[in-house]
């Protein structure tokens, strides 16, 4: 058993060697390639001015102040849109969070004041996660459109989409070469909203969820390139 328990060691050696200093390879080629990090700059052009909603039609749309953007948050940019349909207003909030955040999204929600603490998490299939919520005067509907995987709303989500989607062979070539971060942690958070004039709470979140679905298919497949 003795003799048995050697030989396999000696089988196991050159595999767990050639592990480990491959292991040290890769970790020096990246500083090697990226000696001194870099400050992290995003262009205001990473959020389109016009982005179309099915059934609405755009009205206006301006980036937020720069003594708006959080940079403790790392909110890189943001941009306000708004619909009309009718005699309704759809207002379209776009945050983008780069290089990385929790993406909590019930924490945004308190932090900018655009809305009461969340009432209800919803999931689409095949989509994601998305939350629905109201102060009495408006109805809101928030979610963090992320770089791979679903829409979130929580960081368990998100960070579950981040180990089911970042970790993966073909992302080691963009990482090793300081394209990307292993864990590509950036969040393109949306936050929609209604008057609730003409509408209950419930009939307002149909509409809500309708202009998010379109707006959601644009920015999932348009989703800022890593800068």
């Amino acid at each position: 058993m003795f003799i048995i328990t050697i030989r396999l060691g000696e089988k196991l050696r050159l595999p767990f060697l050639i592990l480990v200093f491959g292991g040290v390879f890769l970790s020096l080629g990246k500083i090697f390639l990226n000696p001194v990090s870099e400050k992290y700059t995003v262009s205001p052009s990473v959020l389109a001015s016009e982005v179309q909603i099915a059934g609405w039609e755009l009205q206006k749309t301006a980036l937020l102040p720069q003594q708006e953007i959080d940079q403790e948050l790392n909110m890189a940019v943001g941009r306000l849109y708004q619909y009309t349909q009718d005699n309704q207003i759809l207002d379209v909030e776009l945050r983008y969070f780069y290089p990385e955040t929790s993406a909590n999204v019930q924490a945004y929600i308190k932090r900018y004041s655009l809305g009461s603490r969340t009432k209800e998490i919803r999931e689409l299939p095949g989509m994601g996660y998305y939350t629905v919520l109201t102060d009495g005067k408006r109805a809101f509907l928030s979610s963090c459109i992320n770089p791979r995987g679903g829409s979130t709303v929580t960081m368990k989500q998100f960070f579950q989409n981040r180990y089911a989607h970042d970790l993966q062979l073909s992302r080691l070539g963009p990482w090793l070469l300081s394209r990307e971060e292993i864990l590509d942690r950036r969040c393109l958070w949306a936050h929609l909203s209604i008057p609730l004039e003409n509408y209950s709470p419930e009939a307002a979140y149909q509409v809500l969820e309708n202009a998010w679905f379109s707006l959601y298919e644009q920015w999932q497949e348009q989703f800022p390139p890593t800068m």
